[in-house]
């Protein structure tokens, strides 16, 4: 009989540090200050760039990004979002931008839930969109889609949802480009060009912008950091592209354009901007006799009488000996 006591009361022994455990673990699973936040970079913005070709669009079309908390969790949490259309109108107030709301039929947001596991401070997998067709996403102002962490599930009562870092803003812009950045030259004739004039927003020195048209690669239009060079060509005409002498005038070779942004016009009013390409550094092997031709393709012909060319120079200084436009 002694025995069968002894025996209860160690049970009861057990039973009570067994709840004195528990009541520490409640403890535990009511975290103070212990917040889950979005992580997306500046400003919780995600900023995708769809560029249309005559040949197709081009982008990201899977978007995604992680959730993070603000220390390790002690136990799991589950995290969802929305799209909260209702913040569209204040963003566009504040940003003074009039993007419009992605079309529901658009993307899909099957990754709407995410999930920080125990003993970790980021998600297993990030909160995540697709766009369907890059094609329809053409509206010049771009589009939003708000995300925002609407719920958060744990055992953890103390865990919150931090209130100044649970949305995230995607941002898509849309733009055109009809140049082949793929091409290596372009197939036609030059273009007479002996009654052409042109000039430029900027030009170093005595390099003024007819030296880009005087059919002489030992001289060139020459300038400091960047410059727009405007070429009349006095008529219209249908050019399948450019093609552009680099410098090899002044200072040395390494003083060669970067970036080219090319815009046509009919009549010097309205402009079509046919797209921006980059520029390989120009050839050592290449001279004034040899050069190291830059060709600058259109997917398709288009009429123009005025080429404008925006240029950059990544080492200060650039500019090219001679500007010949092909039909």
């Amino acid at each position: 009989m002694k025995h069968l006591i002894l025996k209860s009361v160690g049970w009861g022994s057990l039973m009570a540090v067994a709840c004195l455990f528990s009541s520490c673990n409640d403890d535990e699973l009511n975290s103070k200050e212990l917040l889950v936040y979005t992580n997306a970079g500046a400003q919780n913005t995600i900023n995708n760039q769809i560029i249309h070709t005559p040949v197709g669009s081009t982008g990201e079309s899977k978007i995604g990004f992680p959730v993070c908390s603000t220390r390790e969790l002690p136990a799991d949490a589950e995290i969802t979002f929305e799209v909260d259309e209702s913040i569209v109108e204040a963003y566009n107030q504040e940003h003074k931008s009039n993007l419009q709301l992605i079309p529901g039929d658009l993307y899909t947001f099957s990754h709407s839930q995410v999930k920080i596991a125990a003993g970790k401070a980021v998600s297993d997998a990030p909160v995540q969109i697709e766009l369907k067709d890059l094609s329809k996403l053409t509206h010049a102002d771009g589009y939003i889609l708000p995300l925002r962490m609407s719920q958060v599930t744990s055992r953890d009562k103390g865990l919150k949802a931090s209130s100044n870092m649970n949305t995230v803003y995607v941002i898509i812009g849309s733009s055109y480009k009809y140049i082949d950045d793929t091409a290596t030259g372009v197939e036609g004739t030059l273009v007479d060009k002996a009654d052409w004039t042109a000039t430029s927003s900027s030009v170093y020195g005595p390099f003024g912008a007819a030296f880009a048209l005087d059919n002489n690669n030992a001289t060139s239009w020459f300038f400091i950091s960047s410059s727009t060079l405007t070429v009349d060509m006095q008529k219209v005409n249908t050019l399948k592209g450019l093609r552009l002498t680099p410098n090899y005038t002044v200072f040395n070779l390494s003083c060669y354009v970067g970036t080219v942004h090319l815009s046509f016009s009919k009549d010097g009013e309205e402009w079509m901007e046919q797209g921006e390409l980059e520029l390989s550094p120009t050839s050592s092997d290449s001279s004034v006799d040899s050069p190291d031709y830059k060709y600058v393709k259109l997917y398709a012909p288009a009429e123009a009488r005025y080429v404008k060319i925006y240029a950059w120079a990544p080492a200060t200084f650039g500019g090219f000996a001679e500007v010949d436009a092909i039909k």
